[in-house]
């Protein structure tokens, strides 16, 4: 119910999961398949974004603490940083370490796209309606694209898990149905539960004092 409360909450849920995910693959030997598709391993790529509300939510105080992570060597540093998770091909980083960097460094490249004047262009850019129509389908496509890959290479490939590179036809279809099925779960589902967003105090985000 408090500030502090949800700042507490959401940084444990960071710091558990990161921890469980190293358990899970140096001490109970689980799959890539578990720490890549499973909510227990990836909650903390959600929680970060959560982080990042939580703060630009609170008092201007506490917006104004995240100053000191904008700007654009900070910008290039989280860039880097997850360049170098993609480079690095070492498996034990790639399913524990991995997460909690590009977590990290997204957190800092969002808040510097509110915050940064000289990355306003791409608010303007995001502001588009195609953008923010796709943007609140985000989500949703990224619950559907992963099934519905698997089924259009069963069908097309006869192998749901196959490797090989599916036609251009068969990836247009296989977005296609990803946009269909996303519309779909979003307007039936996800807007009409919207209205929690009000009753727990849910409201737009002022924007820091730019740099």
């Amino acid at each position: 119910k408090t500030h502090q409360a949800r700042l507490r909450l959401v940084v444990s849920s960071i710091v558990v999961c990161a921890l469980w995910r190293a358990y899970a693959v140096l001490g109970l030997g689980l799959p890539h398949e578990h720490t890549y598709y499973t909510t227990d391993s990836r909650l903390e790529n959600i929680a970060w974004g959560c982080l990042l509300a939580i703060l630009l939510d609170g008092a201007p105080r506490t917006r104004a603490r995240l100053a000191w992570l904008v700007g654009w060597h900070w910008v290039v540093i989280a860039l880097g940083a997850i360049l170098a998770t993609l480079v690095y091909r070492d498996d034990v980083f790639r399913e524990t370490l991995r997460y909690s960097i590009q977590g990290a460094s997204l957190f800092i490249l969002v808040l510097n796209l509110y915050a940064l004047r000289s990355l306003r262009f791409s608010i303007d850019l995001l502001e588009l309606k195609p953008m923010r129509w796709i943007g609140r389908l985000s989500y949703s496509l990224y619950l559907w694209h992963v099934p519905i890959i698997w089924i259009v290479r069963e069908v097309m490939l006869g192998d749901a898990n196959s490797l090989e590179r599916l036609s251009p036809i068969g990836m247009v279809i296989a977005v296609a149905l990803s946009f269909a099925c996303a519309c779909a779960s979003y307007y039936a589902v996800e807007r009409p539960l919207f209205g929690l967003r009000k009753r727990f105090g849910g409201k737009p985000v002022e924007t820091l004092a730019t740099a």
